[in-house]
């Protein structure tokens, strides 16, 4: 799902990436600019997104070996643009902890926006199911139902997305494991 799902489509996707893409280039939280609150990224990674809306306009598929090559054609050239990233402020930097270790490198590289996105998606996805299989291995029970829910596609989609929300479900199966020990 994380590599395989059509690039920034998940829900608000693009703003979270640029909230990570920020976060990876050293900026823990959107800064203030002359344009409002928000991140600077890469102009590069805002025209990747551009050809996607593009594409889906012209009727084209999203994800075929000619929309990744152009995609990967996309990399950072020293232009910048501000994205309002105000609406990501509603999650601590924490929410976006594995997204944007998974960043560091490819940021650091002027790697494409689809790479960083790729990396960002696969740490993500790595962090929930790490999170989640601990829940499952310390639960004193319901090991079955933290493992099903765990495995929930939705819940797999949104952990192998560039978004805080696979962190907060695993949070809830870590903290359901922690009540059954409590409880036990």
């Amino acid at each position: 799902m994380a590599v395989l799902s059509p690039a920034w489509t998940a829900y608000d996707e693009f703003t979270h990436f640029a909230r990570v893409t920020d976060m990876a280039g050293g900026e823990l939280e959107p800064g203030q600019h002359p344009e409002g609150i928000g991140s600077i990224i890469p102009t590069a990674h805002r025209e990747a997104t551009g050809q996607i809306i593009l594409d889906h306009r012209q009727g084209r598929a999203p994800w075929t070996p000619a929309s990744v090559r152009a995609l990967l054609d996309h990399r950072p050239d020293g232009r910048t643009v501000f994205v309002d990233t105000r609406p990501t402020t509603a999650s601590t930097p924490l929410g976006y902890l594995p997204a944007t270790v998974g960043a560091l490198v490819p940021v650091a590289a002027d790697a494409s926006g689809l790479v960083v996105l790729w990396a960002s998606r696969l740490a993500s996805l790595a962090a929930y199911l790490a999170l989640a299989w601990w829940a499952v291995r310390s639960a004193a029970s319901f090991r079955w139902t933290l493992a099903v829910a765990a495995l929930v596609p939705l819940n797999l989609a949104l952990a192998a997305s560039v978004s805080p929300d696979g962190l907060t479900i695993a949070a809830v199966l870590v903290a359901v494991s922690t009540w059954t020990r409590v409880e036990a």
